[in-house]
């Protein structure tokens, strides 16, 4: 007698399921774990901007980042506006979408292996991998774009429900353009299997279009009103607006010019991601990490290509190994940011499990029983041990006082008006609460896009706005304390002397009447 479905899942299907958000859940909130960079980056502002409709008052205060599509980030930025002292509960929350992966990875896991532990030791060398682990509860996104492609993964290689599957790609896609690079490898993997199916493969597509213009079309029309350009700032050699240079750039060219992608350096990735200390990253993930798992790839393939002959493989597990290697090409050449890499992360492992059931370690002799299973043990330690042996994005504390946002611009008396100038996108969070309860217009001029606006409207409109008779305050990003600016008076917001505020010298007095550096 077969299990009755409700909404395509079993009654097992949905106690997992409560299991898997249970486990998501309270991971989360126990590891407090979020990207701040990139939160006070622009995921915050930009969903500030959305709820309140920034884009005609401010000029890009989080950068070329000001123009993604912000309902992930509108989500996250209505969660700390309301929970930014209940961290626990926020995180619990936040950690939903992680137990969804889980659930999702462990009905792909079912459709290769029937033994329990197997499937145990697949999702946890999948749940420990750094670009995983660190992502819990994080406002990065990553894990819920995650969770669209992969279960699209599910119906592919089950052959079912494959035009849903494009949908949910291109959902992923228009959510956070770094899913564009499993739609390509979806795609390829989808062709090669239905190559003489061209209706198919059309439908599969047009799907996958429809998916994307389901979540980002709103925006792409609001970035085509504004700039005339429907991926405003990209891919502006084609749209020519004039409020970008007429270039083709990548984030990568703007983040990290000078980054090795030479094909040695490239082919070395695997052995050189064992160890990644900042300052000197192979990749633009800027973080301290060390993880084995793409060195045990690299080594499994070259095992597999040298006997693939002899190995026999089912449809399913051709479709991932394919899927696979294209999707990690494809992020070699579009990203090189292992953040990006969760699907491809999650799903290594059922090869890797695959590759020690294969080895036999419970045959033989004692002694080879003995070195085999200890083989298996230290991989899988060494595997898991990214966990301890990385340096966390940011870890915060749940007590008493503890908050996601700084509590800086609660102290700040800034008048009516104000116009607050920075450069940089380190500083669009704080700017974004003083927003909050000023209103002000926040004017950014982000060195590293300089050279492709200054002669265009929006350089214009950075230099009209900053030469308005409005009273000028400063947001300044430095290393030092010594800031000289005349006519203004600085404080430090912290003791790092990161962040620096400055006002008029005739109203710095009132501004800072409240605040003690």
């Amino acid at each position: 007698m077969t299990d009755k479905k409700f909404l395509f899942l079993t009654r097992g299907d949905w106690l997992a399921l409560i299991v898997c958000l249970a486990a998501g859940g309270a991971l989360s909130a126990f590891l407090l774990y979020d990207v701040l960079c990139d939160l006070a980056n622009y995921h915050y502002y930009n969903g500030f901007a959305f709820v309140h409709n920034r884009y005609d008052i401010d000029v890009a205060p989080a950068g070329y980042h000001s123009f993604f599509n912000p309902l992930l980030d509108a989500v996250n930025w209505f969660l700390i506006k309301h929970l930014d002292t209940k961290l626990r509960l926020y995180f619990a929350l936040t950690g939903l979408p992680f137990g969804l992966l889980l659930f999702v990875c462990l009905k792909i896991n079912r459709l290769f292996f029937t033994d329990k532990i197997a499937i145990a030791a697949s999702m946890i060398l999948g749940a420990t991998g750094f670009a995983t682990w660190f992502q819990i509860g994080s406002t990065s996104n990553e894990i819920p774009v995650a969770v669209l492609v992969l279960t699209a993964l599910y119906w592919m290689l089950k052959g079912e429900k494959e035009l849903f599957a494009a949908f949910l790609l291109g959902a992923a896609a228009g959510l956070k353009p770094t899913a564009a690079t499993y739609c390509l490898s979806s795609g390829i993997v989808f062709i090669a299997f239905n190559r003489r199916d061209f209706k198919r493969i059309g439908l599969f597509a047009l799907c996958g279009l429809l998916g994307f213009l389901a979540t980002n079309g709103f925006w792409m029309c609001k970035l085509y009103a504004m700039y005339q350009n429907p991926f405003f700032p990209f891919f502006n050699g084609v749209f020519r607006s004039p409020w970008f240079a007429a270039a083709n750039f990548t984030p990568m060219q703007l983040e990290s010019p000078d980054l090795n992608t030479s094909l040695p350096k490239l082919l070395l990735l695997p052995l050189l991601l064992i160890s990644v200390t900042e300052g000197s990253e192979p990749t633009l993930d800027h973080m301290t990490f060390s993880d084995f798992r793409w060195l045990f790839a690299a080594v499994l393939l070259v095992v597999w290509a040298v006997r693939a002959r002899r190995i026999e493989m089912t449809r399913p597990e051709k479709f991932l190994a394919f899927w696979l290697i294209v999707s990690y090409v494809v992020w070699i050449k579009a990203f090189l940011v292992v953040r990006y890499l969760i699907p491809v992360e999650m799903m290594l492992p059922v090869f890797f499990v695959k590759a020690a059931a294969s080895w036999r370690p419970l045959t033989g002799s004692t002694v080879k029983q003995a070195v085999k299973i200890s083989a298996c043990v230290v991989l899988f330690a060494m595997c898991v041990g990214t966990v301890w042996n990385s340096g966390v994005w940011g870890k915060l504390s749940a007590g008493e006082n503890a908050r996601l946002r700084p509590d800086f611009p609660d102290k700040l008396i800034v008048p009516e008006d104000t116009v607050f100038l920075t450069s940089g996108n380190r500083n669009s969070m704080f700017l974004a609460q003083v927003a909050e309860k000023a209103k002000i217009r926040i004017v950014n001029r982000d060195e590293n896009l300089w050279p492709f606006i200054a002669k265009t409207k929006w350089g214009e409109k950075i230099k009209n706005t900053a030469n308005e008779p409005a009273i000028k305050a400063l947001w300044m990003t430095s290393g030092t304390s010594a800031i000289a600016v005349d006519g203004m008076t600085c404080r430090p917001f912290r003791a790092d002397m990161v962040h620096t505020v400055c006002f008029p010298d005739k109203i710095a007095g009132v501004a800072f009447l409240m605040f003690q550096p």
